[in-house]
């Protein structure tokens, strides 16, 4: 059987395994011939082993493997985020913004982290004053909009100011969540709820949604959250497992979030092998939607996304989710 049925057919087992070390993968059931085949290239294994050494040199993200609570401390940021420490960041009325060209501007997952940052620390009164700023970031339809042009490296397009990231709206969720737990207030809960509902409209009718139909048609049944929306969709890891984190803090005030968690974790699933390239992970699937390029490697986020997987497992016990949390962290131990 190739490497692709082995990898791909990933049955969506959940259930709790107490051991340390993942069970081994059983025989798969039979994956459609339309997955896309995987793809193992000499010099990307060759590679990695500079990525990884990369990796050892500038990054270590163990303090931000933590079992996931959706009203308890966000991946442990109040531990390691720093945002005084940014040459580009400055603040203003205590809040951050970020520049980009020659001017500052608020950044909508720059604000959620910081929320999330200020509320792990116990710091509610400023964490609700930032939530409070949040709140004044979003539009009448619930998107948290970016306010500066963006170039994406992939297509070379430019995002005019207004363009939305999955990422951002499920960040927001997440504080808005907390915020909610805490206070009560209903504008935290009209807020998250208009914020998950734009979570939920297409990317071809402006929203932050698409499918896997970009890999096949016939997967167009798997959705996906766009952190950069592109055509082809270029299914960036980190922020849709971000994006996840969102849902399943914001199904605890709105159950149709908690079905399109589910869904979201069975698309995740399925997709995980397709960021392995070999002793290292690729930041989104732009070598294969957009062809005739090499994989975008950052080595920071292979550790964003071991640690979002130790998250993600916590909640839904997916073996999956523990097979390639303690495969990608075997790559840098």
């Amino acid at each position: 059987m190739k490497i692709a049925r082995l990898l791909l057919c990933l049955i969506m087992v959940c259930g709790c395994d107490a051991r340390a070390i993942p069970p081994p993968i059983p025989d798969p059931v039979p994956q459609p011939e339309n997955w896309p085949a995987l793809i193992y290239n000499a010099d990307w294994v060759a590679k990695a082993k500079d990525y990884v050494a990369t990796y050892q040199q500038r990054w270590d993200f163990s303090q931000n493997i933590a079992p996931y609570d959706s009203f308890g401390p966000y991946l442990n940021y109040h531990l390691t985020k720093d945002y005084s420490a940014r040459p580009k960041v400055r603040f203003v009325g205590g809040l951050p913004e970020v520049r980009y060209g020659d001017a500052y501007y608020r950044n909508p997952v720059t604000m959620s982290q910081f929320a999330l940052m200020q509320h792990g620390a116990g710091e509610h009164e400023q964490f609700l004053a930032t939530a409070d700023a949040l709140l004044e970031m979003q539009d009448l339809d619930g998107a948290f909009r970016y306010q500066f042009p963006w170039t994406y490296y992939l297509s070379g397009e430019t995002y005019a100011p207004g363009w939305v990231s999955g990422m951002a709206q499920g960040q927001a969720l997440s504080v808005f969540a907390r915020a909610y737990h805490l206070t009560g207030d209903k504008r935290y809960l009209t807020a998250g709820n208009l914020a998950f509902d734009f979570m939920l409209i297409p990317t071809t009718d402006g929203g932050v949604m698409t499918t896997l139909a970009d890999l096949d048609q016939s997967l167009s049944g798997y959705i996906w959250f766009e952190e950069y929306v592109s055509s082809p969709a270029n299914y960036t890891l980190n922020g849709y497992m971000f994006a996840l984190l969102g849902l399943y803090d914001w199904s605890h005030y709105n159950p149709v979030a908690g079905d399109y968690f589910g869904k979201g974790i069975e698309s995740l699933v399925n997709m995980l092998p397709y960021y392995d390239i070999g002793g290292m992970t690729c930041y989104d699937l732009g070598h294969i939607t957009f062809g005739d390029k090499d994989p975008h490697v950052n080595t920071k986020y292979h550790g964003v996304h071991i640690k979002l997987l130790h998250a993600l497992h916590s909640i839904t016990g997916n073996r999956w989710l523990q097979h390639f949390e303690h495969l990608w962290q075997s790559y840098i131990e």
